[in-house]
């Protein structure tokens, strides 16, 4: 690798494309330089007079380099005019939100920092304008959800199932059907990696949810979101209806949503955006604006995306409060509650699918697949039960085996006191006994097994009682083998 004259001049005289390679996030690319663009084009008219963004970008960061305290007084110029704005009252049409400053401020920052133009950027933050909330927001219900789905064709359901089943952005569309990945209840397990899922588990394994890998392309952003049986079929319905438009089944590295017609060409974010507005109308849960709002009660994205976080935080868990909490945080996009989960609260896929699966059952939409899942949930409920029955039961079997056993024992015991009892008073019977027996060998084994387990403790027992069984047994024991 070498480094030319002509690569370090570009360097230099090319701020935009500084600016624009500074920008490590596609997202954040894409939003950037619209800002910028609007700050150089629009709000810096007067004060810019090139004609192109990349012209202008060259002029601000000439002029700026060459008066650090002209740039110093058009920001807080910038900052000052956009606050005057956010006073305004929400219905006037020049309003603006506080948060809206800080993509043009960022945009700005991003290109004097890659063109290495000093600023003290604290006298600039300090004028920001407190951030406040001035509409009140709400998800979407499940029965308004079920109302857009019974207007939607199959495209449009899958959208809408996917985005309130697994609550990603807008952003996140961006996705491939490589992106899309079973995972399966097989034999008591969860398998979702290519060399666990064989044949036999794609055919007699069920489908319990899916993974969806969200920013693929940005390791940094990168996370895995989750989907519902119901939201995996839909999309099996919507893959079925490619070979009609496309002549053939989506491949890996095709576009998971396509725009409608004969060519594969990816359904944009803002495009699915625009489908789900589309279908809110039809299904009259976008209504015209009364005059002085600017914004629909219900977010068309994020009103999804609010549906699945409230629906997921109140399903049950048998996780503690804290350590499902940072689950779901991370199911949403999120590093957790706190930055530091990210690095010391380590959650394996597994712990997150099973998670995720406690919130199947709120996370459905329609009344039939609803009442499946009640069912196949009191089926396996009544699995469990039985099964405990059944081992309760050999529990039993084998403690009253046990318990018989030992009253077996019980009572040789007591027969065998009894015998002894009886020896002890009456010597002649254990000579009848001893006589009744015709050699040695008969006579050890059957000796041991009257008196049992350490006969020679109980042949004490029995001589101090009288009767030493020791020495009647060895003398006998002499004269019979004479």
């Amino acid at each position: 690798m070498r480094i030319t004259d002509e690569q370090i001049e570009l360097v230099e005289s090319d701020p935009y494309r500084n600016f624009l390679d500074g920008c490590k996030s596609q997202r954040t690319k894409e939003t950037y330089e619209a800002c910028l663009k609007k700050a150089l084009m629009e709000h810096f008219d007067d004060i810019l007079s090139a004609k192109t963004v990349k012209d202008r970008a060259a002029e601000f960061v000439d002029r700026a380099k060459r008066d650090p305290k002209w740039l110093s007084k058009v920001l807080k110029t910038y900052v000052k005019e956009f606050k005057k704005r956010c006073l305004l009252p929400p219905e006037n049409p020049d309003f603006v939100k506080p948060i809206t400053i800080d993509n043009y401020i960022f945009a700005i920052k991003k290109l004097t920092d890659t063109n290495e133009i000093p600023l003290v950027w604290k006298s600039v933050f300090s004028l920001l304008p407190e951030k406040t909330s001035y509409e009140e927001t709400r998800g979407y219900f499940k029965n308004e959800i079920q109302k857009m789905l019974d207007v939607a064709d199959a495209d449009d359901r899958a959208i809408i199932l996917t985005a309130c089943s697994s609550g990603i952005r807008k952003g996140g569309f961006d996705l491939k059907w490589k992106n899309l990945i079973p995972v399966y209840s097989y034999n008591g397990k969860l398998l979702w990696d290519v060399e666990d899922v064989t044949e036999s588990v794609t055919e007699k394994g069920k489908v319990v949810c899916a993974l969806l890998s969200i920013y693929d392309a940005e390791p940094k952003s990168n996370y895995v979101a989750f989907l519902t049986p119901e939201a995996w079929n839909s999309l099996q319905v919507y893959r079925d209806t490619w070979p009609s438009t496309v002549k053939h089944f989506p491949k890996p590295d095709d576009p998971l949503f396509k725009q409608r017609g004969l060519l594969v060409r990816p359904l944009t974010p803002m495009g699915v955006y625009t489908r789900i507005v589309e279908v809110a109308k039809k299904s009259n849960l976008r209504p015209p604006l009364v005059k002085g709002k600017r914004r629909q009660k219900i977010p068309t994205m994020n009103g999804l995306r609010k549906f699945f976080n409230k629906q997921n935080k109140e399903s049950l868990s048998h996780d503690s409060i804290l350590a499902q909490l940072i689950k779901k945080e991370i199911m949403m996009g999120h590093t957790g509650l706190i930055k530091l989960d990210k690095s010391y609260f380590k959650t394996q896929v597994l712990e997150l699918v099973e998670e995720y699966l406690n919130a199947v059952p709120n996370l459905t939409i329609t009344k039939e697949e609803t009442l499946r899942l009640e069912n196949e949930q009191k089926q396996n409920k009544i699995s469990e039960l039985e099964k405990k029955n059944s081992k309760i039961d050999e529990v039993e079997q084998r403690f009253q085996k046990k318990f018989d056993l030992l009253q077996e024992r019980l009572d040789e015991s007591e027969d065998m006191i009894t015998t002894y009892n009886n020896w002890a008073t009456d010597p002649k019977l254990f000579c009848d006994f001893l006589n009744r027996i015709r050699n040695s060998k008969e006579i050890e084994s059957e000796f041991r097994k009257v008196l049992g387990r350490n006969w020679k403790k109980k042949a004490r027992i029995l001589k101090e009682k009288g009767f030493d069984l020791t020495e009647y047994f060895e003398k006998w024991y002499a004269e019979n083998e004479a």
